[in-house]
């Protein structure tokens, strides 16, 4: 039965692959989530995507919701008590908006694009955080293998800084390949450093926090080489939760030297390898002239959004409608506004009160563990922040999915938390 595949070497290699899918899905939802990161880094680097346009993406949630599925046939690990929380139902409501404002819009096949990949990519990822966060040992590989990925791509992009083979794809910014966003490769970085800082505050394992110190550096190169100022403002927001929050252990006070000799050691590899032009473009926004804002057009767009909000308050402009107003960027590169853009007043409360409600169970999650418990629901408290802020500076609410993964993630953390105070802290 399988010799044809001898004749078909790329039928095989495609079984083989799916078989491997399968089998991982049927493991954890946490690997199709985080290694999306290192296929997308193996396709950049061989610098061709052998599938059709669109193909990869769908490809991928269909390998997670496969996941999810398993899961909740498994282990039932989407209670109707979660499905019934504010942020699923404010997820489905912004669904229902892009949906319903469609219609309206001056931009259909944009706005059509944004319905099809925030229901594909959005909402599954949103599931999918929810079945890896309620679960502790999910969550453990999830961030182990999201630190590893982003540490791949760091390594790949400190040796391309070395040999002097780094890619400018945009002036002041580096990326694996010119086809690469430079944004994904930050946003990567960041989300790895935040969860080795969170290593070697609060792991347990030496070996794990060895690893966590040693991959520090290339983090930082890779974050502020990318020249992108969403991911740096997230990452340092990120890391003032985590230290607020784990400060109060004495364990943890004891580490903060370790975490800033690594971050002190990813500063001095940073100047040395990065150009100091791009070094000033990651930190502009802090300059305090307004210069952040202004050398890539974000004050200009976020005055078009508001000029447009004034015209058309209750209802917006319809789904994907800002690219008529600015047909070269298309979004408003914030969250919010783009929400009152184009879905009106519902839109923008919708997206508020997810992040307000998230925000609320995470509070509450660790509130109600004690001390030396915290530190998982800490570090998702960290990734929303961080995810929260890139969303309000840049991309549209389908390149911003960190924000319902992380969301999913908050809520599977708070139900755990839950779980374990009815138990006793078992």
């Amino acid at each position: 039965m399988l010799f044809p595949l001898l004749l078909r070497p790329v039928w095989a290699l495609g079984a083989s692959l799916a078989l491997i899918f399968v089998l991982l899905a049927w493991k954890s939802v946490a690997y199709p989530v985080a290694l999306v990161g290192l296929i997308s880094t193996v396709i950049v680097l061989v610098g061709s995507n052998p599938l059709p346009p669109g193909a990869f993406l769908y490809l991928v949630s269909g390998w997670t919701l496969l996941a999810i599925v398993v899961a909740a046939l498994r282990d039932d690990a989407l209670s109707g008590s979660i499905l019934r929380a504010a942020p699923v139902a404010l997820s489905l409501t912004l669904a229902g908006l892009l949906i319903a404002q469609l219609g309206d819009s001056p931009a259909q096949e944009y706005g059509t694009f944004k319905v099809q990949v925030f229901v594909s990519q959005n909402l599954v990822l949103l599931f999918g955080g929810i079945v890896i966060g309620r679960d502790r040992k999910h969550l453990d590989l999830f961030l182990g293998l999201t630190l590893a990925v982003a540490f791949l791509s760091a390594l790949v992009l400190t040796q391309q800084l070395v040999g002097g083979q780094a890619q400018e794809v945009l002036p002041g910014r580096f990326a694996l390949n010119p086809e690469e966003n430079p944004i994904f490769l930050g946003r990567s970085a960041g989300t790895g450093l935040i969860i080795a800082i969170y290593l070697l505050l609060a792991g347990t394992v030496l070996r794990y926090r060895l690893y966590a110190l040693a991959v520090l550096p290339s983090l930082a190169v890779s974050i502020v080489a990318a020249g992108s100022r969403g991911p740096v403002v997230g990452v340092i927001f990120a890391i003032t939760v985590l230290l607020a929050c784990l400060a109060r252990s004495s364990r943890s006070r004891r580490r903060i030297p370790m975490v800033v000799a690594g971050i002190v050691a990813g500063v001095l590899l940073t100047a040395q390898l990065v150009p100091g032009e791009t070094i000033g473009r990651s930190f502009s926004i802090f300059s305090g002239n307004g210069s952040g804002v202004d050398t890539n057009g974000r004050s200009d767009l976020w005055a078009q959004a508001f000029e447009s909000i004034r015209g058309h308050p209750l209802l917006g402009i319809g789904t994907g409608g800002f690219e008529a107003i600015s047909p070269m960027l298309r979004y408003p590169h914030n969250l919010l506004l783009e929400s009152a853009v184009e879905l009106g007043l519902a839109g923008l409360l919708a997206v508020i009160a997810l992040i307000s409600a998230t925000l609320r169970r995470l509070r509450r999650a660790w509130r109600g563990l004690p001390e030396d418990s915290r530190g998982h629901v800490t570090v998702v408290a960290a990734l929303f922040v961080a995810a929260t802020i890139n969303a309000m500076l840049s991309g549209d609410i389908t390149v911003n999915t960190s924000v319902w993964l992380t969301a999913g993630l908050a809520l599977g953390a708070a139900d755990h938390a839950a779980r374990q105070a009815r138990s006793g802290f078992a």
